[in-house]
């Protein structure tokens, strides 16, 4: 009896034993869990803590165009555009102004078709190729604050013209016949050294632009003649600023309502910029040329005297023009100036267009 009882009392142990084993084993595991689920962040704290990770920070505030910072990046960006641009075409400047200025040394090729090389020729093989580039010197030392200055204040003039509404056709060429005569005004001594030192082909008067300067100002008579041929310059510059700003950016807004002219990320196609540019470059041409001519007249008159008159104005200089050339005496050199203007006004737009993205003024 004794025997059994204790038997049955240790099967009741191991029973109770075998029940109390699953009950602990949960309570322990839910124990765990408890501690692991507090030991985890809130999924709404969670999703709170991580939120400024994932979201894009805030785009930058957009330059006010009268801040210092946009004047000095668009006078830098407008600068190095004008310089690119001048550079691809130097050697066709160089001549151009030979053809304008009736320079005897192009008189023989003037109508001929292919004058404009033979005359870049003759002057690589007699004076060397860096003879083409006579005068680039003064020429980047000019177009450099005249491309700024330019490009600056046509920024300017456009805000200044359209701030109390919506951009009108006629404000753009405003603001670039505004610009244009802007950065003439403050130029115009350089661009005068420029002409007379490339117009120089056998006998050199001026060894640079120094030079150049300091006889113009102390032998040749005085400041004033710094600013020889500025009023037809003046007036010229007008019509050309104005129409080529005009016609760059109207043709561009065109473009840009025309999918096949973009891009992935929807800017224009450098080739569509180019070819704005130079449609742009040749309008304003086509309308300021003959002032043109007759600043380069006025600007080198007197280097060669036995062919040149001395005019005593603009209006004086017409005159000439018109009995010695005839009408035709005002597009002179025009052919040249079309075949420079394509790649000189596209790649100054296109250069401006990528420095300004490039230094955040767009």
């Amino acid at each position: 009896m004794v025997a059994r009882n204790a038997l049955c009392s240790r099967a009741d142990c191991e029973t109770s034993r075998d029940s109390t084993t699953p009950i602990g084993t949960i309570l322990r595991s839910q124990s765990t869990d408890r501690l692991f689920c507090s030991a985890l962040p809130d999924s709404s704290s969670a999703s709170d803590a991580v939120a400024p990770e994932s979201s894009s920070p805030p785009p930058a505030p957009k330059l006010s165009h009268q801040s210092k910072e946009y004047v000095f990046r668009s006078l830098i960006a407008g600068g190095m555009a004008g310089c690119m641009a001048k550079t691809v075409i130097a050697p066709l400047d160089r001549v151009k102004i030979l053809f304008q200025a009736t320079n005897p040394y192009v008189h023989h090729l003037r109508g001929d078709y292919l004058g404009v090389f033979k005359a870049a020729d003759n002057i690589r093989r007699q004076q060397g190729f860096l003879a083409l580039y006579r005068g680039n010197a003064a020429t980047l030392a000019r177009i450099f604050p005249y491309a700024a200055i330019q490009y600056m204040s046509f920024e300017q003039y456009r805000w200044l013209f359209n701030k109390k509404g919506e951009e009108k056709p006629y404000t753009r060429f405003l603001a670039g016949a505004c610009a244009g005569a802007t950065s003439v005004f403050f130029t115009y001594p350089l661009d005068l050294v420029r002409a007379r030192l490339a117009f120089q082909v056998k006998h050199n008067r001026y060894s640079g632009v120094v030079d150049a300067l300091q006889k113009r100002v102390y032998q040749e008579g005085g400041f004033r003649q710094l600013y020889r041929g500025f009023v037809p310059t003046l007036l010229g510059i007008v019509p050309y600023a104005g129409s080529s700003f005009y016609t760059y950016h109207t043709l561009k807004a065109y473009v840009l309502a025309h999918d096949e002219y973009l891009t992935e990320d929807g800017s224009l196609r450098v080739p569509v910029r180019l070819a704005c540019g130079a449609i742009a470059g040749a309008v304003g041409q086509t309308f300021s040329y003959p002032l043109d001519v007759i600043r380069r007249r006025m600007q080198v008159e007197g280097l060669e005297r036995h062919h040149h008159p001395i005019y005593r104005g603009t209006w004086h200089a017409i005159c000439s023009i018109l009995k010695h050339d005839g009408f035709r005496g005002f597009y002179v050199g025009l052919s040249i100036n079309y075949v420079k203007v394509a790649p000189a006004v596209g790649v100054s737009f296109v250069c401006y267009e990528y420095f300004k993205e490039l230094f955040g003024i767009e």
